[in-house]
C-alpha cells in the first residue's frame, strides 16, 4: 500500500509541480513578477498537492483492490454493513472502526481523512490573505468535501458524512497549524 502510495504521489505530484510551473511563466509571468520565490514554490506545492489528492481520492475501488489496497478495512463482519455504499449517520462509520477494526485500516480511515486536508488548511491561508478566515476556510472545506464524496458515489466508492466531518476537521487542525506558525515564522509575508 505504502509503495502504491509513494510511486503515484511521485508520479502525480512532480508532472503537476512541473507543468503549473510552466503555465505560470509562461501564461501568467505579469503575477508572478508581485510574487517571491518561495511564495511561487509554496503555490507551486499546493497545486501539485492537489492534483495528488484528487488522484488518489477519486481512483475506483477496483483500481485500489487491483493494488491490494482494501479502504473498507474488513472483507467481512460486522463493519461491512457500514463500510460498502453510503452512510449519511455523522459517527456510525468513525463509531464501527474503533469498535471493529485496530491497526493499519483504523489509522488509514480515520487519520487519514483527518491528514488529508491538513494541508489546505494550512497552505490556503498561507498564500492569501482572503483565506486567514476560520468561516470561510469552513466552508471551502466543506463543500470540497462533499463534492469529492460526491464523486466517489458516482465511481464505485463508498460516500460516507464521516468522511466529510473528518476532512474539515482536519482543515481546521491545518489552518490552527498555520496560526499557530504565523507568528513564530512571520508566515504572512507569503500572503497577497
Amino acid at each position: 500500500m505504502v509503495s502504491f502510495i509513494i510511486k503515484f504521489a511521485l508520479l502525480i505530484f512532480i508532472p503537476s509541480f512541473f507543468l503549473t510551473a510552466f503555465i505560470r511563466t509562461q501564461f501568467f509571468g505579469k503575477h508572478k513578477r508581485k510574487s517571491s520565490p518561495k511564495r511561487e514554490y509554496l503555490f507551486l506545492i499546493l497545486v501539485a498537492y492537489l492534483a495528488s489528492l484528487l488522484f488518489f481520492l477519486l481512483v475506483p475501488n477496483s483500481v485500489l483492490m487491483g493494488q491490494g489496497i482494501h479502504l473498507t478495512g474488513l472483507e467481512t463482519g460486522p463493519l461491512l454493513k457500514v463500510s460498502g455504499g453510503h452512510n449519511f449517520r455523522p459517527f456510525k462509520t468513525i463509531q464501527s472502526y474503533l469498535r471493529h477494526v485496530s491497526g493499519l485500516h483504523l489509522v488509514t480511515n480515520l487519520l487519514g481523512n483527518i491528514l488529508i486536508f491538513s494541508p489546505l488548511g494550512f497552505l490556503l491561508p498561507l498564500l492569501w490573505k482572503k483565506m486567514d478566515q476560520p468561516l470561510r476556510l469552513f466552508r471551502i472545506f466543506l463543500v470540497s468535501s462533499c463534492l469529492i464524496e460526491i464523486a466517489q458515489s458516482f465511481i464505485g466508492r463508498s460516500s460516507d458524512i464521516d468522511d466529510i466531518i473528518l476532512n474539515v476537521l482536519g482543515g481546521l487542525l491545518g489552518f490552527c497549524l498555520y496560526r499557530f506558525l504565523a507568528p513564530l515564522f512571520s508566515l504572512k509575508k507569503f500572503q497577497r
